[in-house]
């Protein structure tokens, strides 16, 4: 486990020889107030300073809440500010226009990791799985997922958007758990406030309400919450248009400082293509005409694809241009991440730094996959994962001069990199989709045994179907099956035969009806899952009771016999036994020779009836 960092330890490593001062009154300046007590050093901390005039001139914790300008007056050279408000730039900026420079950042002394872990237990996962398990460990009991490794409450913004990415690996009661949480903190008039126990409490944000209505629009579906979703919907897209000036003609009401370094008022648009989404559920052409102004606006913005913002903010405008169908605008950006990438073997966190942001990263790759610029992504992806920390997190910048939370592992650096995880994983099937056969032989080993459990009449789904070659031949065996065929990648969509229906879809998210199939079939597929638990859980789902399941795939046993992609898993035996076993009768498990050759077992067999 990762030792936490004592602050008092590394005060005195930084020779503070007078008095402390913490900027932010807030829960987390509280918690690094008690941490010094424990040290009997209380002493040393003169006063809390804040810019909430409601906490100006109050004691709290036995320390006196002052102002800036009282800080100016009174601070001596010996003295030091510590920042434990999540707003550091901001408030840095405030400080050296007051000419205060000896301050540090809460993040740079006291590091509270989000979870205990083993290396033992962590040193055989992948990447994604490191990544997706920091986020399960970083949600709050009753609230949702905490902000960063040193914070002490759930962050409503991240949280929202986070929700579809839990979704897509799997992980469907963590995201429930947060739209349950997240229902509770929306305001009368539909707006989001920042984190509890901060200073952004008390304040709505335009950009976080967007990304919570994403989270809602991701569980719009779900039969318990369905009702309240909607109706938190239409309440936070009603905030988000009455933010809007002269109908989204003016763009939104400002709500960022010009003296925030990293960040420029366009990464609104980010807020539109949910906006959008939800206009085409509700059927609100009114709020589709206002996001469509609003997007006009910021494209005419003076700060519109500005480099000097932060890359992950500008990051935030170039995914969203992609989203709402405007590609044209984002040409110039790729192109410059491209050659400055090939020029310093990094991207810079913002224009001309010598250090790179990790969530700036992450999202660069998303945007490179779906702008076909799959090596850059790759290169990226390839780096990130070098930067993952021991416990599955990233630190917010990494290199000479770090200014964006180089010392707290971050949130949205999870969520981003397992996006552009996904990605990566469904282009390398595009990319490859010339080296997956169309057809199959009648006399091959898995074909036999599949058609044994076929009838006329079936309705059969395949799950990872490829081009479509198995359930091809088995339209050829049969008068009148009904197929359906699913897979990650729409190139090999493309190249399904006429009597297959094709849907791009995941293992962990299959887009089919519950009970509607006959017989469902998962042949080499599942290896590449993401969430086998998950993944077998959805197969059955979608089976009819007394159905049948069919999972073939290569056998643990002999890992590394076959030329593979890093991230294929193979299978267990005993372990797949168990997990069909939950849903299932009759489950059994039978060897399939490669290249018919006699007790070879490369692959196995698992057959289950649904219960």
């Amino acid at each position: 486990m990762k030792e936490k960092v004592e602050v008092v330890k590394l005060i005195l490593n930084h020779k503070c020889n007078g008095k402390i001062y913490l900027f932010g009154a807030s829960e987390t300046g509280k918690h690094v107030l008690k941490k010094i007590s424990e040290y009997n050093a209380d002493d040393m901390v003169e006063a809390f300073v804040d810019n909430n005039k409601k906490l100006q001139g109050k004691v709290l914790n036995n320390k006196l809440v002052i102002d800036k300008a009282k800080l100016q007056k009174i601070l001596k050279p010996d003295d030091i500010v510590l920042i434990t408000s999540n707003k550091f730039l901001a408030i840095s900026v405030e400080l050296k226009k007051l000419k205060i420079f000896n301050y540090l950042k809460c993040d740079e002394l006291f590091i509270d990791y989000c979870y205990n872990y083993s290396e033992d237990s962590m040193k055989n996962l992948q990447p994604w799985e490191k990544a997706i398990l920091w986020l399960e460990n970083a949600m709050i009991d009753g609230e949702g997922i905490r902000a960063t490794s040193s914070h002490y409450h759930a962050y409503p913004e991240v949280t929202g958007y986070i929700v579809p990415t839990l979704i897509d690996y799997g992980y469907y009661n963590i995201a429930q758990r947060a739209i349950n949480w997240l229902l509770t903190l929306q305001n009368s008039n539909g707006g989001f406030t920042g984190i509890k126990g901060t200073n952004d409490q008390e304040t709505e944000y335009v950009f976080d309400s967007g990304q919570i209505l994403r989270g809602f629009l991701a569980m719009k579906d779900d039969k318990e919450l369905k009702e309240k979703i909607q109706y938190a919907i239409d309440n936070v897209c009603n905030y988000l248009i009455a933010s809007m000036i002269d109908e989204g003609n003016g763009g939104y009401i400002k709500q960022y400082s010009e003296d925030d370094p990293f960040i420029a008022e366009p990464i609104l648009i980010y807020t539109l293509a949910p906006l959008k989404k939800a206009a085409e559920y509700r059927k609100r052409d009114d709020w589709k005409k206002a996001a469509d102004n609003c997007l006009q606006y910021y494209i005419n913005h003076k700060d519109f694809l500005n480099r000097k913002t932060l890359t992950h903010f500008l990051a935030y405008q170039i995914e969203a241009l992609i989203e709402l169908g405007k590609p044209e605008y984002i040409e110039d950006s790729m192109k410059y991440f491209e050659e400055i990438y090939i020029e310093r073997g990094y991207i810079p966190g913002i224009e001309g730094a010598e250090w790179t942001c990790s969530t700036g990263n992450a999202q660069i790759a998303i945007c490179a996959y779906l702008t076909g610029k799959n090596n850059l992504a790759n290169k990226l992806m390839d780096d990130l994962e070098k930067l993952q920390m021991d416990t599955g997190g990233f630190m917010g910048s990494y290199g000479k001069g770090a200014e964006y939370f180089p010392t707290s592992e971050i949130s949205w650096a999870n969520k981003y990199f397992l996006d552009a995880n996904r990605l990566r994983i469904q282009e390398w099937f595009n990319d490859n989709v010339d080296s997956f056969p169309v057809d199959i032989n009648e006399s091959n080993e898995e074909f036999k045994k599949i058609i044994e459990y076929i009838k006329d009449n079936m309705d059969i789904a395949e799950i990872g179907c490829g081009k479509g070659r198995f359930l091809k031949l088995l339209n050829s065996k049969f008068e009148n099956l009904s197929l359906t065929g699913v897979d990650i990648s729409k190139k090999m969509l493309e190249e399904l035969p006429f009597c297959v229906k094709g849907i791009e879809g995941t293992l962990e998210h299959i887009p089919l009806e519950t009970n509607a199939y006959d017989v469902v079939l998962c042949i080499e597929a599942i290896e590449h899952s993401i969430n086998i638990p998950v993944a077998v859980k959805e197969l059955v789902r979608i089976t009819k009771e007394g159905g049948r399941v069919i999972i073939i795939d290569k056998n643990v046993k002999h890992w590394g016999r076959l030329k593979c992609p890093s991230w294929e898993r193979w299978l267990d035996r005993d372990a797949m036994n168990s997990e069909l076993k939950q849903y299932c009768t009759q489950v059994k498990c039978e060897t399939i020779d490669l290249y018919h050759q006699s007790g070879d077992d490369m692959f196995l067999l698992w057959t289950g009836i649904k219960r």
